[in-house]
């Protein structure tokens, strides 16, 4: 029998950031071998466009102006086949375009803030409910950590034992525009315990003169890692001590290899997944980073972060494979 079609529709560039490309791009990974994946962007970098030759046999790019896109994609489409969207812009009206093409849909959800008429309606986000949801009665909720968004790396690791708070990963995100990782870096500076500082920013970093300004008068070892693979980011937190991290995709991966961190936020789609996470263990939140007035402060007792099973990780492609296939 030939593999069923999938088509995932997601953007990002340096402005939105990559966090729709990485997650989407992870589902991929999972589901490739079982079904054709197919992958639609109105922005493509190279590194964007090898990301995606990885995991998908086929690239569409769509158009940039406007909102031509939307119609666009919806021609490539073809009736049966089943389609991935993940934005913020895909209207509950547009959700009903596709599946009037007869197509199976599958929403990933941040907010919960619109009406799903989508077959499936991803979350991986901590502390999700139901009732949260505005759904139709088919609908199906794949919530919480069970069906966590992760690339392969991250999905069977092994745990190592932290025992001191020396050495930190931080990243903000592949885009930062804001550049609070030049925040971030001279706050730690202040803090005579940390001595080696690895920074990850992506080919798409916007800030990179001031950062190496603030590098320039440090008194730490300061390593700079640009545009990582998902095995390369792996081993830089199996090797860290602890993080500082927003609340997107990078505290999920952290979670898996049961790396301590400090999380804030900066973008309005994190700051439910922020407070979830910093509800049992207040200190290890930074609160809106835009406007951090504590600075950073780390404490012996981040050591004993709560950590993730990791053979609740291993088991997630398969149930990704599962949901997929019952369409």
């Amino acid at each position: 029998m030939p593999k069923k079609n999938v088509f995932f529709r997601a953007d990002g560039n340096s402005e939105i950031g990559l966090g729709h490309i990485v997650r989407s791009l992870a589902l991929a990974d999972m589901l490739k071998d079982d079904f054709n994946c197919m992958f639609a962007t109105r922005f493509a970098d190279q590194y964007v466009k090898d990301e995606i030759a990885k995991t998908c046999t086929n690239f569409i790019k769509l158009n940039e102006d406007g909102n031509f896109h939307l119609e666009e994609f919806l021609a490539y489409v073809p009736p049966g086949d089943i389609v991935v969207l993940d934005n913020y812009f895909f209207s509950t009206d547009y959700q009903k375009e596709i599946k009037k093409k007869g197509c199976k849909l599958v929403c990933v959800d941040d907010m919960h803030n619109k009406h799903y008429v989508a077959d499936f309606v991803i979350n991986h986000g901590t502390g999700q409910k139901k009732e949260n949801f505005s759904i139709e009665p088919y609908t199906k909720l794949l919530l919480g950590q069970d069906y966590a968004l992760l690339r392969k790396p991250f999905l069977d690791i092994a745990h190592r034992k932290r025992t001191k708070l020396e050495r930190c990963l931080v990243c903000i995100g592949g885009a930062d525009t804001y550049n609070l990782t030049t925040f971030v870096v001279t706050e730690l500076e202040k803090l005579g315990q940390i001595k080696i500082v690895d920074i990850v920013i992506g080919p798409a970093f916007l800030h990179e003169s001031k950062l190496n300004g603030a590098i320039s008068t440090s008194t730490k070892e300061i390593n700079v890692l640009k545009g990582l693979s998902a095995s390369e980011m792996a081993q830089s937190m199996q090797i860290a001590d602890f993080g500082v991290f927003p609340a997107s995709s990078v505290s999920f991966e952290a979670m898996a290899v049961g790396l301590p961190f400090l999380v804030g936020y900066y973008a309005e789609n994190q700051k439910e997944q922020y407070f979830n996470m910093t509800k049992k263990n207040p200190e290890i939140g930074l609160g809106y980073m835009r406007e951090m007035k504590r600075g950073i402060k780390i404490k012996s007792s981040l050591l004993n972060q709560d950590r993730i099973d990791i053979n609740l990780y291993s088991e997630i492609p398969k149930r990704y494979i599962k949901a997929f296939k019952s369409l």
